[in-house]
């Protein structure tokens, strides 16, 4: 997973928090880690999913080689957390 990424690559670059899941559509696993991080939507976290055929060129700027993978992202683009898995 990354150590920082570029807030404005995202939805809501001005939330103090972010929760980015880098899925697959065919990863069964991928879309109850996507479930499961729009739960912690609200005002001050923004949630994003980023697909591999609709956005292959974040997974590749941010390294991903494995689904589901999970970052949390503060203000300033230092991801503080990250779960790679189910």
């Amino acid at each position: 997973a990354p150590s920082w990424v570029d807030r404005a690559d995202f939805v809501a670059p001005d939330a103090p928090w972010l929760v980015v899941v880098f899925t697959s559509a065919t990863c069964r696993s991928c879309r109850n880690a996507a479930e499961g991080a729009l739960a912690l939507a609200d005002e001050a976290v923004a949630v994003q999913e980023v697909e591999v055929q609709e956005a292959h060129e974040l997974h590749e700027r941010y390294g991903i080689d494995a689904v589901p993978t999970v970052v949390i992202v503060d203000a300033a683009g230092e991801v503080r957390a990250s779960f790679v898995g189910p």
